[in-house]
């Protein structure tokens, strides 16, 4: 006998909460087993650093580097085989896992451990116009009333920083168009800085030219901050994995350029930055950071130029 169409509807219902419930245990348990791989591994590091992350990933890592003996023989496979078989969001979940164990771990971490490490900002290079001017005015209410060291072009303010007259220097980062300036980028890589701080500077239309502060050493803003990385190499697969992992993370992708193997990408997001760190550890160690900064407003304090 055929059931009524009120009957089959209740059947599917029934069916549809009783497999969500199953999903559900099943999630709980995935995210179970990411948490106890994640303190796992914590235990057998002796610090906590990303070179102590990436000995994780070796195929035949250090004697002193055992596995916890609560773990079962199955999981006593290397870190690298076992990430083989995780999706992007549990790639994802165990960062966020690792991260939280690391810092319990040690409790003093912050992202700097996995960041290039800065100085103080005493003395800022630039080559002089109105436009920097202002930008150096703006970007000296950050710090400790710097001096300025004026400079003949762009890339001698790069070199003040590379041989220590400068702690940091003023260099073009967007044009009016909103275009990233290629010089700057060039400089960013040769001289091995990051951008610190950008500043957006009117010329009394609604043009505008960017400028960043440049250092040696990377800041962790407050709040809400873009972050600039290239990656090399990467596929064109690796570059949806990024994309995807950036985004749960909470970290908007965008102004993606890829070529030769190279991927450059801007993030923009206002949520911890360890556990993302930690993910490019893991699976993207050649990561470069071109800058982490916070965007400056337009507009000067009120009492400015009083």
């Amino acid at each position: 006998m055929a059931f009524t169409p009120k009957v089959q509807r209740q059947i599917i219902l029934d069916n549809l909460h009783l497999q969500m419930r199953e999903i559900s245990a099943t999630l709980e348990a995935r995210l179970s087993h990411l948490s106890d791989m994640a303190r796992v591994l914590c235990a057998t590091l002796e610090d906590v650093t990303p070179n102590s992350l990436d000995s994780l990933l070796e195929k035949q890592p250090p004697e002193a580097v055992v596995l916890h003996r609560e773990a079962l023989p199955q999981n006593r496979e290397y870190l690298e085989e076992v990430l083989i078989t995780l999706t992007i969001s549990d790639k994802v979940q165990f960062c966020f896992f690792l991260a939280k164990t690391l810092q319990e771990k040690d409790p003093t971490l912050t992202p700097y451990a996995f960041l290039p490490q800065g100085e103080e900002i005493r003395r800022i290079a630039y080559c002089r116009n109105n436009l920097t001017d202002e930008a150096f005015d703006i970007f000296s209410l950050d710090f400790d009333d710097p001096t300025a060291l004026y400079c003949e072009d762009f890339e001698a303010s790069c070199v003040a920083v590379a041989v220590g007259d400068a702690s940091a220097c003023i260099l073009p980062h967007r044009d009016a168009s909103g275009n990233r300036s290629r010089m700057t980028l060039g400089y960013l890589a040769t001289y091995d800085l990051c951008i610190h701080t950008l500043y957006t500077v009117y010329n009394g239309e609604d043009e505008g030219m960017e400028y960043a502060l440049c250092t040696k050493g990377a800041r962790v803003p407050d709040g809400a901050y873009q972050m600039f990385l290239h990656i090399n190499p990467v596929t064109s697969r690796d570059i949806l994995e990024i994309q995807e992992a950036m985004r749960l993370f909470g970290l908007i992708p965008s102004e993606l350029t890829y070529s030769y193997d190279k991927l450059s990408i801007c993030l923009a997001g206002e949520v911890p930055l360890l556990p993302p760190l930690v993910w490019l550890t893991l699976f993207h160690p050649h990561f470069v950071l071109e800058g982490l900064t916070k965007q400056l407003d337009k507009e000067m304090p009120d009492d400015f130029f009083l």
